[in-house]
């Protein structure tokens, strides 16, 4: 079955077909979505206006570039799919070449520090309280195909939102992401507020000790997020702060969750409101990203965006953490982290580096 389904990726990319492939936290099921009639929106809003069901990937700030993408569910693949029938379709379709985009480079230290050092400058005048700095990593891509690294990155992270997708401009992303957005269900809604991060190494969960900056990080998403659902509800419940494992890491993580029904206008409100979360942008808000824009040597296009299906009666959104641009000839990952008045800067690089393993060691296994 790998086989054929390898063969039917490769026939996507080929075709220059959009598609999505994914697998939800702890669910062994993987499946591809495929778009015949993606639509591309330059406001959040529009996705309410959506009734079909389909898979979002949104950027981190919307641009002509880099808008909201919408992969409308014109064909599901999974166990039961005959592969054969829909190669067949495909094959009907002519062979596309998308414009190479220019490859992304790897941020140097210096590069690191010296942007890291005008954060600290925001941060020690009382401007900003929280601020995320990020970089780019990039390592040569190997022969292996994408469909097999996929296959391995959700038998690593099977905690984690894993995907694979394809865009119409031909754009490729791939990534295993532990934070959650939005949960919608018939249950009512769910989200986190997650920040810190430490290697666990050798250590239990237990053995974990967090710092102060570490505790302050955490806190600022907490207030936030709870502020945010307090708009809509009265009846939010949260949970107490605790360790959480992604992976080789660990994060300070607390859990919210509302036992309400809400209309799909006032779902993508709510991820309109929280997107981006302090956890990706830092506070005040408004001008932690003024100066990630300002800052930041590189474009991060959808890295700590947010992703994931929507469906008639569930809707689950992802932040887009974990995550790496696929190229010709190389990969692209994305990492970052928090900076607070509390930071050092070596620190804070091994943190991107320690982040960056979470997909270097699917690609170098």
């Amino acid at each position: 079955m790998d086989g054929s389904l390898n063969r039917l990726h490769e026939l996507l990319f080929a075709k220059g077909i959009a598609f999505a492939r994914y697998s939800l936290p702890g669910n062994e099921k993987t499946l591809t979505l495929i778009s015949f009639h993606p639509l591309a929106f330059q406001e959040i809003n529009s996705l309410a206006k959506q009734e079909q069901e389909g898979f979002v990937f949104a950027p981190f700030v919307v641009s002509k570039e880099h808008p909201i993408w919408f992969l409308s569910t014109d064909k599901i693949i999974d166990e039961s799919t005959d592969i054969q029938a829909i190669e067949e379709y495909l094959n009907t379709f002519p062979d596309v070449k998308h414009k190479i985009t220019i490859p992304e480079t790897t941020s140097s230290k210096n590069e690191y520090s010296r942007a890291f050092n005008l954060y600290m400058n925001k941060l020690k005048s009382g401007t900003l309280d929280k601020a995320i700095l990020s970089k780019i990593k990039t390592k040569p891509r190997t022969e292996e195909s994408l469909f097999s690294l996929f296959t391995r990155l959700t038998k690593t992270y099977s905690k984690a939102f894993a995907y694979l997708i394809h865009l119409p401009t031909g754009e490729l992303w791939m990534g295993a992401t532990p934070e959650l957005l939005l949960l919608k269900d018939d249950k009512g809604l769910k989200t986190m507020a997650l920040a810190g991060t430490q290697l666990l190494q050798e250590r239990s969960l237990k053995e974990v000790v967090w710092q102060k900056k570490e505790i302050d990080e955490q806190a600022y998403v907490r207030k936030y997020v709870e502020k945010i659902l307090s708009t809509v509800s009265d009846s939010v419940k949260v949970s107490e702060t605790y360790t959480s494992q992604a992976g080789n890491l660990v994060h300070l993580r607390s859990d919210f969750s509302i036992e309400e029904n809400f209309e799909r206008y006032k779902i993508i409100e709510l991820v309109k409101n929280l997107h981006p979360t302090p956890a990706v942008c830092g506070i005040p808000l408004e001008k932690s990203k003024e100066l990630i824009l300002n800052t930041e040597q590189f474009n991060r296009a959808y890295y700590t965006g947010f992703l994931g299906p929507i469906k008639a009666n569930e809707i689950n959104l992802f932040v887009n953490l974990r995550c790496m641009k696929v190229m010709p000839e190389k990969f692209a990952l994305y990492v970052g982290g928090g900076i607070t008045r509390d930071s050092e800067m070596e620190r804070e690089w091994e943190e991107t580096e320690a982040k960056a393993q979470t997909l270097l060691s699917v690609i170098h296994p």
